[in-house]
């Protein structure tokens, strides 16, 4: 799968997860002004708490441990730092990082990486990027054409614009009971028109979408999944 063209607004369904407590290191705040380098780079060395780069034959190390968001050709995650680096590869990458003063330490630290198909964000730099967050206890409903799958997200597109839909877990489906995504996903394929029901949304900056490719993030599902093609209708459990 080539990994999320620039788009005027995409909504991303993702795992739920809390941007507010989730890595070692906090951008700051305090400043009113967080800047965020991103740069062509080399990747040299990779290990459980950094990561080393070459920028035209200059070397940085960045903090890389905490908590992170892994988008690939395959699946979507979320995991620490160990767990993320293991789609890391040495070579070419496009990198995002921020200087961090700490007691009175300044560290560079890894924000966002992307290398072929694969895409790491921390999730702190998702909650500073953030331009708008909605939410509703009700939901959200989102239509589109599966564009593309694969094995724990279905690729929406409508008008142009794609989302990133996190599938996996336990649903129950209709007429039928408890399954797991793995058992009903060959009932959605590419070309099925689907709906989708959500309850937060997270729309991007612009420079974060035009970096990245992203634009927003959705998640929390409420209600179903419907294939609109076939009928098949998914709730979670």
């Amino acid at each position: 799968m080539e990994l999320f063209k620039y788009l005027t607004l995409v909504l991303v369904f993702i795992l739920v997860f809390s941007v507010t407590s989730v890595c070692s290191f906090a951008l700051p705040q305090d400043s009113g002004e967080v800047v965020v380098e991103i740069v062509d780079a080399t990747i040299t060395s990779v290990d459980n708490s950094t990561i080393t780069l070459n920028i035209n034959g200059e070397t940085l190390e960045l903090f890389a441990k905490g908590y992170w968001l892994i988008v690939t050709g395959e699946m979507v995650n979320k995991g620490f730092w160990k767990k993320a680096k293991n789609h890391v590869n040495m070579g070419d990458a496009l990198v995002a990082y921020s200087t961090v003063i700490k007691d009175n330490e300044t560290f560079n630290v890894l924000v966002g990486l992307k290398q072929d198909e694969n895409l790491l964000l921390r999730l702190a730099y998702l909650k500073h990027e953030a331009k708008v967050y909605k939410h509703t206890s009700n939901y959200l409903s989102v239509k589109g054409r599966i564009a593309d799958k694969g094995n724990n997200y279905l690729i929406i597109e409508k008008n142009g614009l794609k989302a990133l839909a996190f599938t996996g877990g336990k649903w129950f489906k209709a007429g039928y009971g408890e399954v797991a995504w793995e058992e009903v996903s060959n009932e959605f394929n590419v070309n099925d028109n689907v709906r989708i029901f959500c309850h937060n949304i997270l729309i991007m900056n612009e420079d974060f979408a035009k970096t990245f490719g992203i634009d927003g993030f959705i998640w929390g599902y409420s209600g179903a999944i419907i294939n609109l093609s076939n009928g098949v209708t998914l709730s979670k459990t």
